[in-house]
């Protein structure tokens, strides 16, 4: 991550061409909530800015790495739960 990164998920910097960190978790949101309105277990695959997003949507810490193709299962809660 660049130096620049902590400050784009507090919303005090977004870089030149890219979106606010605040769009972002609006619009994972979104996707999240269509995604989970049918019953059963839905799989998201999606890029590390896009899982901080959702993180941060679930009310936890956005500024955690996750290693690439790590799959985990996400519980609904307050806050949720990852395993």
């Amino acid at each position: 991550m660049g130096s620049w990164y902590d400050d784009w998920v507090a919303g005090t910097y977004t870089p030149e061409g890219a979106e606010a960190f605040a769009d972002l978790r609006i619009r994972v949101r979104t996707a999240i909530d269509r995604a989970t309105e049918a019953p059963g277990l839905v799989l998201i695959v999606a890029h590390g800015a896009m899982f901080r997003a959702a993180r941060a949507e679930m009310g936890l810490s956005a500024l955690v790495r996750t290693d690439n193709g790590v799959p985990l299962f996400c519980q609904p809660g307050d806050p949720w739960s990852l395993t």
